[in-house]
């Protein structure tokens, strides 16, 4: 198109706008209402294209266009209309528009002044302009530009080609330009036919190439326009960030900032960043606060350079004697915290990419921290030219496999020169306590780069403030596909997880329940459980231990773990469950689907750095509330083995692929239920006997219930009614404490009650720990470990904090020798003896079970000696059968627990083998 016929279109569609404007009374249009070549000519034209333009501008432009036709019309007659005029009318736009528009102002600004172009604003205008058939040629047109306004002539395409890798890291797409733009192809060939001078020339051997004059001024327009905006906006910013750093006061009229930076300078505070707060920023210059959100990346640097300005003034400011080596000038990283509406990882949308947000969740996996090349510098063997290259953590980069300059593929990466940086990455997802009925979580990658990375840890819960970059993912078969991928800022841990935040209001409801119900409020919380459910209060009350714990306590386990067994169809899983409607934190896992990695932890290979991270389990994400496992014995053996040291301990070691010694926080509370193997409960033999569960795991429940199904008229007939008024009702009960204030008050009591011992209680435990100790040690019999007192103990700090006393007192410790004595009862009972043994407890198996199985393991050693295969099982029980008088249904149980327990295997078929 010539640039007499583009003059007159802009012409006539600057005509029609007018007249538009006048017939409807108005005084400006819109930019958006403008096509885009008018709009690249008002920036060619003004140095801006305001967001509304008024009629006075339009009318100027008119009469601009006019002249500017006249001219071009005699240039044509006199037979001087050469290609090189294309599209010079913004040059002579420009220098009329500075007498023609002088003192207009266009929304609160004066036409000319710096608008907020950016370099892919260029890039767009230019494919628009030129019909470019692929939106990164563009890219190809502004590199040949800038070689050109050095070389004032022809430029070689591997120079360009090296301006081109600057700007553009994919390597595919630096050989699609060179290609399409600069090649041989039809398409290239038309578009150098219009947008480069002659036909390309040879420097050197090489081909060369020059942009016609009137494109390279229509271009120099466009990126003058961008780097005078980036310009003023970069110094506006930085201006307004010294303002704040510098006059920010706070309440008692300090300046923690100034003064933050002033210590750094002085050596007074040895500290890697500065974090700042953004409510103290919006409150002194909600611009400056808006801009930290809405344009992270520029408002970051601008505080860097801020920082860095400020402390050399204050370094002028110190007198001679104080100058020198000693002080100097602190490069910060710059933290950002308190934004406000921290979202969960499943709001996650488009609209945040490029901003910075806060995202609350928990640490659902991570990698240890590892240098990350920033600026990756490569130097060419054959040239000596040195090549430094940009690098993204959420960019797949290419590396470089030839030298720009000569071609030479000996190139190799100068570590010691490229700029380095350490980096952490982890993925967060939502916590159990943010979800609502029936959403599920999502997980959200990221990483964290400088003096936060390898401080994040798996299982913790954070609010991390956080740039939504786009993490770009490539697959031939489809189009690219995009995925989130959040730049940590600032990471900021939260030390009471699954809490939630309580108000003055919610804290009187709370204690109003204390003057109501007084000493008994735990009996009312337990009957608040699962109000559907008949009876059972010391289970109910059990649960409510759990939920609420020994936090406070000491530092060892403060976990009440609580296993719930018996016949099917005995309301177990129901008492359970009802937890999730009532406490602050609570995660379900089902014991016949879950693994032991699924319980505790996993390490995959990570697509983007090609690592291993670390995935925690459900006892992870449900760290610090109570993790729910149904069919709990369903649970494999080597999965059940997973469990021992997060239960004990609170944590998970973990040593896989290249990960090692590395700790994931598991402080979860365990509600397990489940049947007995065959289904029902044998009465004649004691239940956890029926369990396929090892006693290394028992041990660590603090609580076991039995919970039988027996035919009891008056319990039937309750039974039913119950189940009745839930069907008329559609409700599954009323509850004394309403839903939403039990769960505060589990809140409350969990993290703010933190009792201490009276000398009446210290006496009590110590003489219920004495009397139980002899009673169970009678004889040869070994006592009753010292694990019963933890438990004890914990359950009387349980029960005062369930209370909200801030004392424990005798009433405690009677009600947790209660509940141990009713426990006792269901589980510890030989049904033979009819006696409560504590063996069974200790060991999962009664007394007479445990010498059955010490004589049983004495004769498999002594078969196992004489032959290489084992103990030959025929002899084994034969010899138990006709010198021990022990009946072959008794030696195949020991066997089988035996073998449960580890303690023999089978190696061949009908051998038996003593593990050593």
């Amino acid at each position: 198109m010539s640039a007499g016929n583009m003059e007159r279109q802009l012409l006539e569609e600057l005509k029609a706008i007018l007249r538009n404007i006048e017939e409807e009374n108005g005084d400006a249009i819109e930019r958006d209402n403008l096509s885009s070549r008018l709009r690249a000519w008002l920036i060619a034209a003004f140095r801006d294209c305001p967001k509304v333009i008024p009629k006075d501008l339009i009318a100027k432009s008119i009469e601009i266009l006019e002249a500017d036709i006249n001219t071009h019309k005699n240039e044509c007659l006199e037979g001087s209309c050469q290609d090189s005029q294309m599209l010079e009318v913004g040059n002579k736009a420009r220098i009329e528009a500075s007498t023609h528009l002088e003192g207009v102002e266009v929304g609160g600004r004066i036409l000319g002044s710096p608008g907020e172009g950016r370099l892919e604003f260029v890039y767009k205008i230019l494919r628009e302009e030129y019909q470019l058939p692929r939106p990164y040629l563009a890219k190809g047109l502004v590199a040949l530009y800038l070689a050109q306004r050095k070389a004032n002539d022809h430029v070689p395409l591997s120079k360009i080609m090296s301006i081109l890798s600057h700007y553009e890291q994919s390597d595919t797409t630096i050989s699609n330009i060179k290609w399409k733009l600069f090649g041989e192809g039809k398409t290239a060939k038309q578009l150098q036919l219009e947008l480069f001078e002659d036909s390309p020339q040879f420097v050197n051997g090489e081909k060369a190439f020059k942009l016609k004059q009137a494109v390279f001024n229509f271009i120099d327009e466009l990126v003058s326009k961008s780097d005078d905006d980036s310009m003023s906006l970069e110094k506006e910013l930085i201006s307004h960030s010294i303002n704040f750093l510098t006059s920010f006061q706070n309440k008692a009229g300090e300046r923690p900032y100034y003064q933050f930076l002033s210590e750094a300078v002085l050596k007074e505070e040895d500290s890697k960043a500065i974090i700042i707060d953004w409510m103290d920023v919006y409150s002194f210059d909600p611009w400056l606060a808006k801009k930290i959100i809405n344009d992270p990346d520029n408002a970051i640097d601008a505080f860097k350079d801020a920082v860095l300005e400020i402390q050399s003034k204050i370094l002028k400011g110190l007198n001679e004697s104080q100058k020198g080596e000693l002080y100097s000038a602190v490069p910060l990283e710059i933290h950002i915290k308190a934004l406000p509406n921290p979202i969960r990882p499943r709001d996650l949308k488009q609209e945040h990419i490029g901003k910075l947000i806060a995202i609350r969740g928990i640490i659902a996996g991570s990698m240890k921290d590892k240098p990350f090349l920033q600026v990756a510098t490569y130097k060419c063997i054959s040239c000596g030219e040195e090549i430094k290259l940009m690098q993204e953590p959420f960019r797949l980069i290419e590396l470089l496999k030839k030298c720009p300059r000569c071609g030479s593929k000996n190139i190799k990466l100068d570590v010691m020169k490229s700029r380095k940086i350490d980096i952490q990455h982890f993925t967060i997802q939502d916590s159990p306590e943010d979800l609502v009925d029936g959403e599920q979580f999502k997980k959200v990658r990221g990483y964290v780069l400088g003096s936060q990375s390898g401080n994040i840890e798996g299982g913790e819960k954070v609010i991390i403030y956080a740039i939504v970059r786009v993490l770009e993912k490539f697959n031939t078969n489809m189009p690219a596909e995009t995925d989130y991928i959040l730049e940590a800022i600032h990471v900021e841990p939260l030390e009471k997880e699954g809490i939630i935040e309580l108000t003055p209001h919610d804290i009187q409801e709370i204690k109003r329940l204390k003057q109501e119900y007084g000493n008994t409020l735990p009996d009312a919380v337990a009957d608040s459980i699962a109000p559907h459910v008949v009876d059972n209060h010391d289970v109910k009350k059990a649960l409510a231990l759990a939920v609420v714990g020994a936090e406070g306590l000491w530092d060892k386990r403060t976990s009440i773990h609580v296993l719930l067994v018996g016949d099917p169809s005995t309301a177990k899983t129901d008492m359970a469950l009802d937890l999730k409607n009532i406490a602050p934190k609570v995660v379900i896992a089902e014991g016949s689907s879950s693994s032991g990695v699924g319980l505790t932890a996993s390490v995959r290979r990570d697509e983007l750095t090609g690592e291993y991270m670390l995935y925690g389990g459900t006892l992870v994400t449900g760290s610090g509330g109570v993790v729910i496992i149904d069919e709990f014995p369903s649970l494999k053996r080597e999965h059940i083995d997973h469990l021992r040291m997060a239960m004990e301990q609170g944590i998970i070691p973990v040593n896989k692929a290249n990960i090692s010694n590395m700790i994931l926080k598991a402080n979860s509370t365990i509600v397990a239920t489940g049947n007995p193997k065959r289904g029902h409960v044998d009465r004649t033999k004691p239940i956890l006997e029926q369990l396929d569960i090892p006693s290394p795991i028992l041990t660590r429940f603090d609580l076991i219930f039995t919970i039988l199904d027996h035919a009891d008229v008056e319990r039937d007939r309750e039974i039913i009614r119950s189940m009745l008024k839930q069907a008329k009702t559609k409700s599954k009960g009323l509850r004394k404490i309403p839903e939403d204030v039990l769960k505060k008050y589990f809140v409350y009591a969990k993290t703010r009650m933190f009792p201490k011992f009276t000398e009446e209680a210290e006496r009590g435990i110590e003489e219920a720990f004495i009397k139980i100790r002899q009673y169970t040690g009678k004889g040869d019999k070994a006592p009753i470990s010292r694990r019963f007192g933890d438990t004890l103990i914990r359950l009387s700090y349980a029960h005062a904090k369930l209370r909200l006393s801030d004392k424990v007192d005798a009433v405690d410790v009677e009600n947790a020798l209660k509940i141990l004595e009713n426990m006792l009862k269901t589980v510890a009972i030989d049904p033979e003896t009819g006696e409560i043994d504590y063996r069974i407890i200790e060991a999962g198996v009664s007394s007479r079970t445990v010498e059955l199985m010490d004589n049983v393991l004495f004769v498999v050693r002594k078969y196992e000696e004489q032959s290489e295969w084992g103990a030959p099982i025929k002899e084994v029980k034969k010899e138990l059968r006709e010198s021990w008088g022990i009946s072959e249904d008794l030696v195949n149980e020991a066997i089988e627990r035996l073998m449960v327990d580890g303690k023999v295997y089978e190696p061949y078929n009908g051998y038996l083998r003593a593990e050593t």
